[in-house]
């Protein structure tokens, strides 16, 4: 058997490129472990930091949850929340069974497409701008609740 195995090197730039990242991404752990730190009073006591770390992640009606995941956002919505797809359109209860639906199609229609795949239009400035505006007034109304 003949391995024609080529080493490429990788240029300078994208080497600088994955430091940068490498950078930012220990300064974000450092600087969001604090937060981490307030479920971990002993090591010991690893069921209570299961535990309050759970219950604390979970989903209640002051909850705003930006999600593409239409499934996810099925599951948030039947907690109470508010739930805005990031093209800034809303879930709700009585848009997410369409949404659901949809999905279940398409990705029966991917499949007998053999490869043939497409997406969601790409992010336009009117999408944008419907977030912004969504996200908001899901602020505002969390706001007048408070």
């Amino acid at each position: 058997m003949n391995d024609t195995r080529v080493d490429v090197d990788m240029p300078t730039s994208s080497k600088i490129l994955c430091t940068v990242y490498a950078v930012i991404a220990l300064a974000a752990l450092i600087a969001t472990w604090s937060q981490n730190l307030a479920y971990v009073h002993s090591l010991a006591d690893l069921t209570t930091f299961i535990g309050s770390f759970v219950t604390d992640t979970k989903v209640n009606p002051a909850s705003r949850s930006i999600t593409a995941d239409i499934l996810l956002a099925d599951r948030c919505l039947k907690e109470g929340a508010t739930v805005i797809a990031p093209n800034g359109k809303p879930f709700t209860a009585n848009s997410i069974g369409g949404a659901i639906a949809t999905r279940a199609i398409m990705a029966d229609l991917r499949v007998a497409a053999d490869g043939i795949t497409g997406g969601p239009a790409p992010f336009a400035k009117a999408d944008r701008s419907r977030f912004l505006q969504a996200l908001d007034e899901a602020l505002v109304r969390l706001g007048r609740s408070v």
